[in-house]
């Protein structure tokens, strides 16, 4: 295994600095940079890494356990991390760094009937700028500082552009059992599970002829019988449905209706499957049939709707019917909009009110969180968008050479999406005399493992060989020339190869995602391979950028260890073995 640095941005601490100075200075680019001693930078760089472009305390940040807000974050928190390039819900993921700061400055508040958002002024928004009638038609979205200067002489939070409320859900694998989320919306809307009554049946009472027609027409599909009682009640009584799993899952300590938040992680199908059935219950259409509105009394779960609704490319807002009055409840209603845009625009000159962005002055503690994609989902007042989590880090880049590593460390490098690769192809390279991989693992185990390993990888190749050579000949025989033939022959049988063949290739990666690269794959729960290139990785970058990679390493070199039962339980040593890295 070879790692090698080939290039990197030039100057990235100098670079970096500049790039955080100039969210907050008047100067010119030159000038700034002109003026960044080496012990300037390195004094900046310190601070920086107590700084951040961030949130004030009142922005809640959804989370593995819903919207949170931003002071009661810690470093076991999962935030709901968003691709920025598709907009996809890339899953939860663990902060790299934490932000808690006292700040006295600008802020950019911006007040929108869809959005509310308080923001250090520099704080990257997921917006699409709204100049000429393409972007207004086709808007492009990208993370931009809010105080960036546009060539209109008008910085971004002064001019039109276009917010996002919600992510998509990637996730789109469809079962026949997903039907079954259908059954638990309704039961939100109109069941009840009482441990008074039948125990083992879960109940609805039902007058509306729609409702009931949706019920009968959905247990046929299942597969369960709907058994009308009398009095317009109906009961479902199955092994699988019993009472006591509806009123664990859909009901909270104070007897609320509500889901678990295990949920969030439904896919797509699932969620569209839930909330069909959720609306056939409580809820109708309203504003024309355009939108549809769900009435609850759960205050959890509205809550817990609008985080599902935030990573599935729909839109959920909530008001209030009426407060409680001692005799009463609260009661919320619940509007989901089929055809309310996502992308709601902000400054638009066209509406009576159209200056929906200004700055503010502020002081008080501000925070945010570094996930690998830096886009974070954020509520405030209630109004969800996508925001960003602003990195100056992202302006230094660092590019490897990396040789002698097996497919199966390019299966798992690839997997850090904010990086760029180049692979040497098996269908346009010959991988007759390929190198392969024999890991440290199996040379431990002993000679009949390495001899077993051995034979394995050799046959693969073997059997590589002679199907490209038999497909050759069939290629020839139909029409084909034998250079086309050959390499054809080459692109099919590369299916035999094993995951032991050794590849080889080049990565770019800005700071911000080397720094999370290092606290995923330096830590000893990564496997062996990726594991000793990211180490290699980290000798190479440390000494042409110290400050920035200063933290750099497994969680437990400057924090607590993020893996619970499954930790190594060799923090300490890890933690002298990176400082003598370091050194």
């Amino acid at each position: 295994m070879k790692v090698k640095l080939l290039t990197h941005t030039k100057d990235p601490e100098k670079t970096v600095a500049a790039a955080a100075k100039l969210c907050y200075s008047k100067s010119d680019i030159s000038t700034l940079m002109d003026g960044l001693t080496d012990e300037k930078v390195a004094n900046f760089l310190e601070k920086l890494s107590n700084l951040g472009h961030c949130y004030d305390g009142n922005t809640e940040v959804l989370t593995k356990d819903g919207f949170v807000k931003w002071p009661d974050v810690d470093e076991n928190t999962e935030f709901a991390a968003i691709d920025p390039k598709s907009r996809d819900f890339v899953g939860f993921e663990k902060a790299t760094q934490l932000f808690n700061y006292d700040y006295d400055g600008e802020m950019v508040k911006i007040s929108h009937h869809d959005v509310d958002l308080l923001i250090t002024n520099g704080h990257k928004i997921y917006a699409s700028i709204s100049r000429g009638s393409k972007l207004r038609v086709h808007p492009e979205y990208s993370l931009i500082p809010t105080n960036y200067t546009l060539n209109t002489g008008k910085k971004v939070w002064e001019s039109p552009f276009r917010l996002v409320l919600s992510a998509k859900n990637s996730n789109y694998e469809a079962s026949n059992a997903d039907i079954i989320y259908k059954l638990y919306g309704f039961f939100i809307g109109d069941g009840y599970a009482s441990d008074k009554l039948d125990k083992s049946s879960i109940h609805f009472h039902l007058k509306k002829e729609r409702k009931i027609s949706y019920l009968e027409n959905l247990c046929k599909e299942i597969g369960i019988e709907l058994k009308y009682n009398a009095n317009n009640k109906y009961s479902i009584k199955t092994d699988e449905f019993y009472a006591g799993k509806f009123r664990k899952m859909f009901y909270n300590e104070k007897g609320d209706k509500t889901f678990p938040l295990s949920f969030l992680t439904m896919t797509s199908s699932q969620f569209n499957c839930f909330i069909d059935g959720l609306l056939n219950s409580d809820g109708h259409y309203c504003g024309l049939g355009k939108n549809m509105e769900y009435s609850t009394c759960s205050m959890e779960l509205v809550d817990r709707l609008q985080a599902l609704c935030s990573i599935n490319n729909s839109n959920c807002s909530c008001t209030v019917a009426h407060n409680s009055d001692g005799v009463r409840s609260s009661c919320y209603r619940v509007y989901f909009y089929k055809e309310k845009s996502l992308f709601p625009m902000i400054n638009d000159s066209r509406t009576r009110d159209h200056a929906n962005a200004k700055v503010v002055n502020y002081s008080g503690k501000v925070y945010c969180a570094s996930v690998s994609t830096g886009l974070l989902v954020v509520r405030r007042n209630g109004k969800v968008c996508l925001c960003g989590n602003c990195s100056p880090l992202e302006h230094a880049s660092f590019t490897f050479g990396i040789e002698g590593v097996s497919r199966s460390f390019l299966a798992q490098i690839s997997r850090h999406r904010i990086a760029s690769f180049s692979v040497q192809s098996q269908r346009y390279v010959d991988m007759d005399n390929a190198d392969h991989v024999v890991p440290k693992e199996i040379y431990d185990a002993g000679y009949s493992a390495v001899r077993l390993y051995e034979e394995s990888v050799k046959n693969s190749f073997n059997n590589y060989n002679e199907l490209k050579e038999e497909l050759t000949k069939k290629y020839i025989a139909e029409g084909m020339k034998e250079s086309p033939a050959k390499k054809k022959a080459q692109e099919d049988a590369r299916y035999l190869l094993p995951e032991a063949c050794c590849t080889r290739m080049i990565v770019t990666m800005n700071a911000r995602e080397l720094n999370h690269f290092f606290n995923l794959r330096c830590c000893n729960r990564a496997s062996r391979e990726i594991r000793e290139v990211a180490e290699e990785m980290l000798k190479l970058v440390y000494p042409v950028a110290p400050h920035l990679f200063k933290s750099a390493g497994p969680s437990c070199v400057c924090g607590a260890c993020p893996e619970g039962a499954m930790s190594c339980g060799r923090a300490t040593e890890m933690q002298q073995r990176y400082n003598a890295i370091k050194a």
